[in-house]
């Protein structure tokens, strides 16, 4: 098991758990942080599989940002000029800067956002962005 804020990763270290990840076929990561509450809370542990296709919205994923782990949802995903998805907070209902590809570690397994939560989640969203 890997907490999400454990240590600093390097661009190499998150490589190498990526790789681990795709081997093994999924990994439990630790969440350590309130950003998601109340769907993930602190201390909780996710099941974190590699990704088979492109994240779509609403998904949660693990990519790897300013030498750590994180956990948020998808808002979209581009797959021109480059493939990145876009990424947000639900707690603080917050944007991520743009997230590529190659830095997704994979996609929570077993977490769902329900569709009213989405609708309201949405329009909160538009209005603030």
């Amino acid at each position: 098991m890997v907490q999400m804020d454990e240590t600093q990763f390097s661009y190499e270290q998150f490589l190498e758990l990526k790789k681990k990840l795709n081997q093994a076929g999924s990994r439990t990561i630790q969440v350590i942080s309130p950003s998601m509450e109340p769907w993930i809370r602190v201390g909780e542990e996710l099941l974190v599989l590699p990704l088979e296709d492109h994240p779509r919205a609403f998904d949660i994923i693990v990519f790897w940002q300013d030498h750590r782990l994180v956990a948020h949802c998808v808002w979209k995903f581009r797959t021109q000029p480059q493939s990145q998805a876009e990424t947000f907070s639900l707690n603080y209902l917050a944007f991520d800067p743009p997230v590529s590809e190659d830095r997704i570690l994979g996609k929570v397994e077993g977490k769902k956002i329900r569709f009213l939560d989405r609708l309201r989640i949405s329009l909160k969203l538009r209005i603030f962005r």
